[in-house]
């Protein structure tokens, strides 16, 4: 039992390695590369520049609003690391179904379900990498620059993580079926709708229907990264909000990864 649960380790960390390399060839990894460089260099310049505004009438150091311009950023980045995830999964799958490459790896001692995760796992590997940089860049920043304290960035990249693994499960599974322009696009939407209906119920927005119910029982993409980063902002959850969120986002994570080994295990290859 032992020695077929190494030898079925090993053949999954073979098929991720080259998952990753293959992730890497792919013609999105030089736009994701301007992209993070861009947002870098805005990063820099936000974090750098303190123009005064007004509250009220009275003069505002934006010294004294630096946590919220710091959230904003680093929950922006987080968001778009999270779109980066989905775009990268909705073909890293359906690309070697398509030309037959898998075909031939599936023809050999390999399942079904470690091809599908070692799959996911290298489209995560390149989109995590790229959070990390960003994300740990940019709290160094506002640290380094302003004070703010840099524990709670790694808090955000642990919800990030758990973000990232519900939508490029999620992608994954949906490229099955969809093309891959249209499932980057629910991706680009989905992401960013959820997590603007996140903030406004954070907000003290009264959202009902199905988007209410998306805000406060789908996967916190948004708001767990919020919640790790209230200390920014002095404002401190709600007696057990933490805990809630990550049970959401890693319930969240589960079933998407569920999802996408059965979709793929019912799945008839031709």
């Amino acid at each position: 039992m032992a020695q077929a649960a190494a030898g079925a380790l090993r053949v999954f960390r073979i098929l991720a390695v080259e998952a990753v390399a293959d992730a890497v060839r792919r013609r999105i990894v030089p736009v994701i590369a301007v992209l993070a460089i861009v947002s870098l260099f805005f990063i820099d310049s936000c974090s750098a520049c303190s123009p005064a505004v007004t509250q009220n009438g009275q003069p505002v150091e934006l010294s004294q609003l630096v946590g919220f311009a710091g959230l904003i950023s680093v929950v922006s980045l987080g968001l778009w690391t999270l779109v980066l995830a989905g775009a990268l999964a909705s073909d890293h799958l359906a690309e070697p179904l398509a030309d037959g490459s898998a075909i031939l790896l599936l023809s050999r001692p390999v399942s079904r379900t470690a091809f599908a995760l070692s799959r996911l796992a290298g489209t995560l590997g390149l989109a995590l990498l790229t959070g990390a940089v960003l994300l740990g860049t940019s709290g160094f920043l506002f640290s380094h620059r302003h004070g703010l304290a840099l524990a709670p960035v790694g808090g955000v990249f642990l919800a990030c993580a758990l973000g990232a693994v519900t939508v490029a499960g999620l992608a994954m599974t949906a490229s099955l079926w969809l093309p891959r322009t249209l499932t980057t696009l629910l991706v680009f939407g989905t992401v960013w709708g959820v997590g603007i209906l996140e903030t406004s119920v954070r907000l003290g927005a009264e959202i009902g229907g199905l988007a209410g119910a998306v805000a406060r029982y789908g996967p916190p993409l948004a708001g767990s990264m919020i919640a790790a980063l209230s200390s920014w902002v002095e404002q401190p959850l709600a007696e057990g909000e933490a805990l809630r969120l990550a049970v959401r986002a890693l319930a969240w994570a589960t079933l998407s990864v569920a999802a996408l080994v059965l979709a793929f295990r019912k799945l008839e290859i031709r």
